[in-house]
């Protein structure tokens, strides 16, 4: 390796011991990856391999590389390729232009060229723009009507929102949800999440040629034989709260497949639904799916179309490790399981909904810890744990799933108190539920 080393550097073409350094900031490099990424996997190859210098290729203009890397890279898995890159947090989502039909009763009551868009502000929604010649008695009645896109065969409820009146007026329409009706069995389906963090997870190829690289960006969750795939887009970035810059972005596309099972239509949305909570869990805010299509373009096999609710555009706390590789197959196999029970059903969806609530940046501490400490209680219902007080129950809880009791070290005025009134995490949060926060302790 020194020789290669030395070689390199006598031709200025010192690529390979920067990047082995974990330098990775070469052009080719510094534009397609993390440096954490590239040096994950170079860092073991300098202690087990001494690669000759007719290891080594050339490539005039571009960076030099040992056969090694250029083999591991080509052997590589390909990243799933997103349909939808954002240049910018909030930017518009164009799902199709072309002739709008608008009905109401079975009556075709006029059309207009039009713009159907995702949009993120003030919320998630689905709008429908363009000037029409319709009347203005038509318009700002506030009833509903049938919004027809025949290039994408989508036929939705919507609602006039917005118009400016003229010779056309232009208008603007808010959808509700629309499902495909030509969607049949498939053994895959595709969605994006939206400000998903990012995790070190399975490698990757990125490009191709001279140009290729890898990232450890995948997150794979198999449950027998369905297996469901989360890649970071690579072109894109994630939310910028930690700059003071929030923003909604598509963060990552995923894939669910299941080989030689094709899945019915229902199937595919219970398993959106179930997806939702799971990652909206992992985040620890709601995320997606959004944008369920079948296959490539999404105006011609997509799933559904609706004001898919995304909320908290800031960077948010989650429990998902980003220097450690995760391993959720058995969460996403419970997930399946309890949701198919009616009780677990509605009372996941009920506990998850105040934990994003609890862990918006918004929320005070004190609601916080009333909402998780009912949360806990609601969950140790659930699990049959009725007997004895709030806090037994959640202690038994927690251990039943090796979750440890104490209060973390970080919470540093918490865990005084703790530990000088002899109590433990499930205690502390009952008592603060009831108004007894930071007690005297016992004899004091």
């Amino acid at each position: 390796m020194g020789d290669v080393r030395r070689e390199l550097r006598e031709e200025g073409l010192d690529h390979v011991g920067r990047i082995q350094a974990g330098d990775c900031n070469t052009p080719r490099w510094r534009h397609r990856h993390e440096p954490g990424h590239v040096h994950a996997y170079i860092q073991p190859w300098r202690a087990q391999f001494a690669l000759p210098a007719k290891a080594v290729e050339r490539h005039v203009g571009e960076t030099t590389m040992p056969k090694m890397v250029n083999d591991f890279i080509a052997a590589l898995p390909p990243c799933l390729e997103a349909e939808f890159l954002l240049a910018a947090p909030d930017e518009a989502i164009r799902l199709a232009v072309g002739p709008v039909e608008m009905y109401r009763g079975g009556r075709l009551l006029g059309g207009f060229e039009g713009i159907l868009a995702l949009e993120w502000l003030p919320r998630l929604r689905i709008t429908c723009t363009g000037d029409s010649d319709l009347g203005f008695a038509e318009l700002h009645d506030g009833r509903p009507f049938d919004l027809h896109v025949p290039q994408i065969d989508l036929s939705a409820e919507a609602f006039v929102t917005s118009v400016r009146m003229g010779r056309p007026s232009q208008i603007q329409a808010l959808l509700m949800r629309s499902v495909n009706p030509r969607l049949g069995d498939s053994d895959h389906f595709r969605f994006y999440l939206v400000n998903f963090p990012s995790v070190l997870g399975d490698p990757v190829r990125r490009g191709s040629g001279p140009l290729a690289g890898f990232g450890r960006d995948r997150l794979q969750i198999t449950v027998g034989s369905l297996v469901c795939t989360i890649d970071r887009i690579g072109r894109t970035r994630e939310s910028d709260g930690h700059t003071g810059r929030p923003g909604y972005m598509l963060t990552h596309v995923a894939e669910v497949r299941r080989p030689g099972q094709p899945l019915s239509p229902e199937e595919i949305h219970d398993l959106l639904d179930v997806l939702y909570w799971l990652c909206a869990f992992m985040r620890g805010a709601r995320t997606g799916p959004i944008l369920p299509s079948v296959d490539s373009p999404f105006a011609k096999h997509w799933i559904s179309v609706a004001p898919w609710i995304v909320d908290e555009a800031r960077d948010v706390d989650t429990w998902l490790p980003d220097r450690s590789p995760v391993d959720v197959d058995s969460l996403l196999k419970g997930f399946i399981h309890k949701f198919a029970d009616p009780v677990w059903n509605e009372g996941l969806r009920t506990t998850l909904s105040w934990y994003i609530t609890a862990n918006a940046p918004a929320t005070p501490s004190e609601a916080r810890i009333l909402l998780c400490q009912i949360a806990l209680d609601v969950l140790a219902s659930l699990s049959g744990l009725e007997d004895g007080v709030a806090h037994e129950r959640i202690r038994r809880l927690l251990v039943g799933l090796r979750i440890p009791t104490d209060v973390p070290a970080r919470l540093e005025e918490l865990a005084s108190h703790a530990a000088a009134a002899r109590i433990d995490a499930p205690e502390c949060l009952t008592r603060i539920r009831k108004g007894a926060a930071l007690l005297q302790p016992p004899n004091s």
